[in-house]
């Protein structure tokens, strides 16, 4: 059995890896097989009411997005090991991220957002004639997050961006708290066909919740999501899809059974939508949050998790750690096949790096501004090819991009090969990048803290 479950964890996307170790093989499959014939109705019900090119993304995004909420990569259960040996039949990415708003009124205590030097990092947002210029260099996108460390819904933009995005065809997720939502938001959002909306609820009580969350109201959040799940059945509408993201810290560690049952009595999983499920997520540390931090979730209440969810016939994805000898190797990574466009136009290879407090150094490492430049010629670069070409290898350095990655253990690789440049061609040890670079994010996996450097923003 031991000999099976080490070849499945080969072919298997790294996200995939955490979910089959706490669920096993059997339980992880029937639950990707039960998502999978429950988008079946979702994409017929897009082709009658999207027409035939929203209905082909989603069909593109399943088979071909490794990635990111709504997708599966299913092509890469059995051939992710060819686009790791030939990272360049990837062309062009057909899934981003664009950060539209670094703007937020709440005080959450696990954000990054609430520990901002104003120095470092000002709040703005990014327009919509900014956004249609990053997605017309982009023909073939077929899935976008729009995301933002703030509150998505403060730029004024934002309803007509999602708008914009679903009017290309575009599968198209938004990532918000919801404890601002208004009913004209709600239905605005179910007409125009939002494919998915990721809430993040970080508590299973009151008083937890509002600790963690301040500014944002528990009751009202739960009153926003059965609302949607009314409007939703009122227009005969499938979507949004809701996925929950709950951060797992030393507050709320203990009412993680609970939140099972908190999202069940807001309603039947299926009128969440076939991929609705909860994301039981390991906290991403940086120094001003180390004190909340846990190394992982403990088994006995993994287990009252998952009986509660298979009571209520809910899927839950108790995922990642921050014991990094449990993290796979870093040449199995292909999230960088998923940019992420910081504010303003700035890209990078992925999402991992973030929430890490260390603006300042990762907008140094930019491989391009899309706001300047199309993103076919900044994919074709030299340093993003060689971010590519050297991550997906057993052997050699770690891209500087990459060092310190969070889902990764990139450590061993750093330690014996060094940390690639990827601007300069130079190769430099692992206790060179922690000088250089402000230290906030490296706490787990670096243990000499350095001084941040405060820098302007443009």
């Amino acid at each position: 059995m031991t000999v099976l479950r080490n070849l499945i964890e080969k072919i298997l996307p790294p996200p995939l890896i955490h979910v089959h170790r706490r669920l096993g093989t059997w339980a992880m499959f029937r639950e990707i097989s039960g998502i999978a014939i429950g988008y079946i109705a979702i994409i017929r019900d897009v082709y009658k009411k999207q027409g035939f090119e929203a209905a082909y993304n989603i069909v593109w995004v399943k088979l071909f997005n490794p990635v990111g909420p709504g997708s599966a990569g299913l092509v890469y259960f059995f051939f992710g090991w060819l686009y790791r040996m030939f990272p360049g039949l990837v062309w062009m990415p057909s899934q981003i991220e664009v950060e539209i708003t670094t703007a937020c009124d709440k005080k959450c205590i696990h954000c990054e957002n609430f520990y901002w030097d104003p120095s470092e990092q000002k709040a703005m947002n990014l327009s919509f004639d900014e956004l249609k210029k990053m997605l017309d260099s982009i023909p073939n996108l077929k899935w976008i997050s729009l995301v933002g460390e703030g509150s998505s819904f403060l730029n004024k933009d934002c309803m007509k961006m999602l708008k914009m995005c679903k009017d290309r065809k575009i599968m198209t997720y938004q990532v918000d708290h919801l404890s601002d939502w208004t009913r004209e938001m709600t239905e605005e959002l179910v007409d125009m066909q939002l494919d998915g909306m990721i809430v993040s609820f970080d508590a299973a009580t009151k008083p937890t919740y509002e600790e963690i969350k301040a500014g944002c109201e528990f009751d009202k959040v739960r009153e926003n999501i059965k609302r949607l799940l009314r409007i939703k059945k009122e227009k005969n509408s499938l979507l949004p899809e809701i996925v929950f993201c709950y951060t797992v810290m030393n507050k709320n560690i203990e009412e993680i059974p609970t939140f099972v049952d908190v999202v069940a009595d807001m309603g039947e999983r299926e009128e969440f939508g076939p991929g609705a499920r909860i994301g039981f997520n390991r906290l991403l540390v940086f120094d001003e949050i180390k004190h909340l931090d846990i190394t992982d979730i403990p088994d006995e209440i993994s287990q009252k998790a998952q009986e509660r969810a298979a009571e209520r016939g809910w899927y839950i994805a108790l995922t990642g750690t921050n014991d990094l000898e449990k993290c796979p190797p870093p040449h199995r990574c292909l999230a960088w096949m998923e940019p992420y466009v910081m504010m303003k136009g700035l890209v990078m290879q992925c999402c991992a790096v973030f929430i890490s407090n260390n603006r300042v150094e990762l907008r140094k490492r930019a491989f391009g501004n899309l706001l300047e430049k199309p993103m076919a010629e900044i994919w074709d670069s030299k340093p993003y090819k060689d971010l590519r070409h050297t991550i997906t290898k057993k052997n050699g350095p770690i891209p500087i991009n990459c060092a310190g990655c969070r889902v990764f253990n990139t450590r061993p690789r750093e330690e014996k090969y060094g940390i690639l440049d990827t601007h300069s061609g130079r190769v430099i040890t692992q206790a060179e990048f922690v000088e250089r670079c402000q230290g906030k994010s490296m706490k787990m996996h670096y243990d000499k803290p350095v001084d941040a450097e405060v820098v302007e923003t443009k």
